[in-house]
């Protein structure tokens, strides 16, 4: 773990240096790392995946369990999944960014491989297509994005992890770059283990302007998501699972969820989060599939103040 800070230090030379006009120059320790000169590359890529996927914060379940015990595998997990997102943001020219609908430059059902980018971390990321693979990482993925909504009888018994906003980068991450796995996600209904936290997080945040990157990337999360039929679909299962959020009981679906969320966002969040509007209404307009069903009227009556604004939130027509 020690080494991994040490790396971490390096990679995050240019926090340590004043500003430069040439400050743009590309980090060489990070050049390297992610160079063919490394012949190391695949297993540290492998190794760094495995430790933030495998993690369980909860272990067996006993309860009180990080009070008498202490967890090195957090700290660990923590910068395994730092180092690697810097890993995989060196070569970020070769991503692709999603467009105002959602889209990307490609498409999730496309077959075709693209093409290898210099770095290696993003290269054998992008070449991941084994569905176990894909299974364990989203597992990883969904099981400590979910753990803060851990909910028990007796009070602060299970740990609470404090990485969550790394591992929607690391989420976003493996999306853009492997459209296989955004596929995966999509056809699966684990989706919906991770849009569930997600608007956990940004209803949670939205008032809070220290977190509005958090939001940002939460929202573009859903936005690339969003981009496919399969989101919309997928929307229509109910929800039944109640997290702890202050939002308004209600019987529905998730896309009732995902609506009085954003509804939140809008009425109640800060002045900041503005520029993210036309993202969540972007977000409701794709998910408006042939198959989804948008919420019922009777959830703006639920949300009590200005209805009017969900009424139009949700009546907004095709970008």
């Amino acid at each position: 773990m020690e080494l991994l800070k040490l790396l971490l230090t390096c990679f995050s030379e240019a926090m340590y240096l004043p500003p430069a006009p040439d400050s743009g120059s590309t980090n060489p320790w990070v050049q390297f790392f992610c160079s063919t000169e490394n012949r190391h590359a695949l297993p540290l890529f492998t190794s760094l995946l495995n430790t933030v996927c495998a993690y369980d914060p909860v272990g067996y379940g006993i309860p009180y369990n990080h009070l008498l015990f202490s967890d090195y595998r957090e700290p660990l997990a923590e910068e395994a999944v730092q180092v690697l997102i810097v890993t995989l943001d060196h070569d970020h020219t070769t991503s692709a960014s999603p467009t105002v609908d959602g889209t990307t430059t490609g498409t999730a059902m496309d077959d075709a491989d693209p093409p290898g980018p210099e770095n290696l971390f993003v290269n054998y990321l992008s070449r991941i297509h084994r569905e176990e693979d894909f299974q364990f990482i989203l597992k990883g993925i969904a099981r400590l994005l979910s753990n803060p909504l851990l909910q028990t009888y007796l009070p602060n018994s299970t740990k609470k992890i404090q990485f969550h906003q790394e591992l929607l980068v690391l989420f976003w991450k493996l999306c853009d770059f492997n459209k296989k796995f955004l596929f995966f996600v999509l056809k699966s209904s684990d989706v919906l283990d991770i849009l569930v936290p997600i608007l956990y997080f940004l209803n949670d945040a939205r008032a809070d302007q220290s977190r509005v990157g958090l939001m940002h990337i939460g929202v573009f999360i859903l936005l690339l998501l969003s981009g496919e039929r399969n989101f919309g679909v997928r929307l229509n299962k109910p929800y039944s699972v109640r997290v702890p959020m202050d939002v308004p009981v209600f019987t529905g679906t998730h896309a009732d969820l995902l609506i009085v969320v954003f509804h939140k966002i809008i009425t109640s969040g800060h002045q900041r989060l503005q520029p993210l509007f036309d993202c969540l209404l972007t977000i409701v307009v794709n998910g408006k599939g042939p198959r989804a069903r948008l919420p019922r009227a009777h959830h703006q009556v639920a949300l009590g103040h200005r209805p009017t604004g969900l009424r139009s939130l949700v009546q907004t027509g095709p970008v």
